[in-house]
């Protein structure tokens, strides 16, 4: 079972993203589901009940109460996860900020295809921990 989390405070990117990575789990023959949360609290709550099944989080930078780098140090404090940081910025300080901070890949919100997307997320689904 490798499960996914996606947060994101704006909702209405949610069910395109979730499908992406839906198909991202199906391409990588991996059997799970992609828990959503709107809020960086809701995403805590998720991970607290849900960690031992979650094998990656793709998470937004701009939320409310704290940012993506925030969010993701007081999951890892739960247990070890990959990580996407899912931005519109594309400040190189950020990116390599989050690089830093234990994300793995900063991918934009505006990919430059859809099945582009995909393959980052099937990429590092399929990497060794």
């Amino acid at each position: 079972m490798a499960s996914i989390l996606l947060v994101d405070d704006s909702a209405f990117r949610i069910p395109q993203c979730k499908k992406w990575l839906e198909r991202a789990l199906e391409i990588a023959e991996l059997e799970g589901r992609v828990y959503t949360a709107i809020h960086p609290n809701e995403a805590i709550r998720i991970y607290l009940e849900e960690h031992e099944l979650i094998e990656l989080v793709v998470l937004d930078y701009n939320m409310p109460d704290m940012n993506g780098m925030e969010l993701l140090r007081n999951l890892l404090k739960v247990s070890q996860t990959k990580a996407i940081l899912w931005t519109a910025s594309e400040d190189s300080e950020l990116k390599n900020a989050a690089l830093g901070a234990g994300f793995q890949k900063v991918l934009p919100k505006k990919p430059p295809t859809d099945g582009w997307f995909i393959g980052q997320v099937v990429e590092l689904l399929k990497a060794k921990s």
